[in-house]
């Protein structure tokens, strides 16, 4: 009998040890094979009672009233697999809530980046209001995960310039002899923290010419080139640029040009001489 039990024994850890390990690939298997569906719930009126946030030291962003949230991008990014997948949805007058939908890959560790945009009629009137981001998302195989508008860290799109640049709307004086005078600013910047991509990788861009730095802390520094055109004689011109979010990651319509962030830039003079 005692020799029986040992091999009773015996012949049951090979079983326990095969169970063990088939629960365990089993586990690793309802990620990453097959689709399970993501749901991003976005409540409407919730963007107004958002409260205004401090950007700098002395500088406060007011949400702006009269502007209204019409659509919400969304893009879901597998860091992993260097794969993404873009949806939208449009404000309905007649429905407080808009639900985005994407049918994607099973996966242990997705990224959801968003933008609550206005969509104007009149050209150069889109502005991009917020952007949101929610990290470390898991989609099983055939789940569906919900994510309500609390789940989102949402973030005042904003920007503001160096401090010894404060003015620089007013007009600025650089030396003829130099090819170019840059003007240094931020950009609320919180998808890219700590990356610099190539340009047409950016989900925040600039309209003119400029050249993207660090982003250590979620605020990009751009450097504003601006071109001394005229040579070395005395002369004065004038430049322009804007922030804006990059319509193409969030699948946003592009009827009426970019979505310019706030505050919006007068034309300024340089004076070369």
């Amino acid at each position: 009998m005692k020799k029986l039990s040992i091999l009773l024994v015996l012949l049951l850890i090979p079983v326990i040890i095969s169970g063990c390990s088939d629960s365990v690939e089993n586990d690793k298997k309802v990620y990453n094979t097959g689709e399970g569906n993501l749901k991003v719930m976005v409540q409407w009126d919730n963007f107004n009672n958002m409260k205004s946030q401090k950007i700098s030291n002395n500088l406060t962003l007011q949400n702006d009233n009269n502007l209204q949230v019409t659509h919400t991008g969304a893009r879901v990014v597998y860091e992993k697999d260097n794969a993404s997948f873009t949806q939208r949805v449009e404000r309905n007058t007649a429905k407080e809530e808009g639900i985005i939908t994407f049918k994607i890959p099973s996966t242990d560790n997705a990224n959801l980046y968003t933008v609550a945009v206005h969509n104007s009629q009149e050209y150069k009137g889109n502005r991009a209001l917020f952007l949101g981001i929610k990290e470390n998302i898991q989609i099983p195989n055939e789940g569906i995960i919900e994510i309500s508008m609390g789940d989102i860290n949402w973030i005042k799109a904003s920007w503001y310039p160096y401090d010894n640049y404060k003015n620089f709307e007013d007009g600025l004086t650089a030396n003829n002899d130099k090819e170019e005078y840059i003007i240094p600013i931020y950009v609320r910047e919180p998808i890219q923290i700590k990356k610099t991509p190539r340009y047409d990788s950016l989900y925040i861009k600039i309209n003119g010419y400029s050249s993207p730095k660090e982003n250590p802390d979620g605020w990009r520094t751009f450097h504003i080139s601006n071109e001394n055109s005229g040579g070395k004689a005395p002369h004065t011109e004038t430049y322009n640029f804007q922030p804006y979010v990059s319509s193409t990651k969030f699948n946003l319509p592009t009827e009426n040009g970019r979505y310019f962030i706030k505050p919006m830039v007068e034309d300024y003079e340089i004076k070369w001489e």
